[in-house]
């Protein structure tokens, strides 16, 4: 996930953690979390993006605001590009309709997760369920793990 980084001043930012989070200017924190993820997702060996568009605690009320399209499309086109499912995450209830149909619309693929909770968690993913309604989500959107090779 994109949900732990160091800032442009050197100082780890866990997403998660209220005392670990140096907002400043909400749209300037915005585009460092954009290319920090866009970074995340051209680099790293990952398979899935989970946690899709977390914002802290603190910006968590101005998600439909702070994530533009212009923002949407930039971590789209990364996880389209290197064939990244983006997981829709129960828990967080994320990443909204408007950024799930854009993703869609742009050829991504999707998993259902709940960032590590427990076994009652994984049971309900009622927010996943909503979103493939709402959303027109198919069969044919999900992700599926590639087969071992054969020695």
């Amino acid at each position: 996930d994109a949900m732990t980084f160091t800032d442009d001043q050197g100082r780890r930012m866990r997403l998660w953690i209220p005392q670990e989070v140096h907002v400043g200017e909400p749209q300037a924190f915005m585009e460092l979390l954009v290319r920090r993820t866009v970074e995340i997702l051209e680099n790293e060996p990952i398979q899935v993006w989970v946690n899709p568009t977390f914002l802290p605690a603190v910006l968590a009320a101005r998600y439909d605001e702070l994530w533009t399209e212009t923002r949407m499309q930039r971590v789209i086109e990364a996880a389209v590009k290197r064939g990244i499912a983006i997981e829709i995450n129960d828990r967080f209830r994320l990443p909204g309709a408007a950024f799930i149909r854009r993703a869609q619309k742009a050829g991504a693929q999707f998993t259902f997760g709940t960032n590590n909770g427990g076994r009652d968690d994984l049971e309900q993913l009622d927010y996943c369920v909503q979103m493939v309604k709402e959303c027109g989500l198919k069969w044919s959107d999900f992700w599926l793990p590639a087969p071992r090779p054969t020695p």
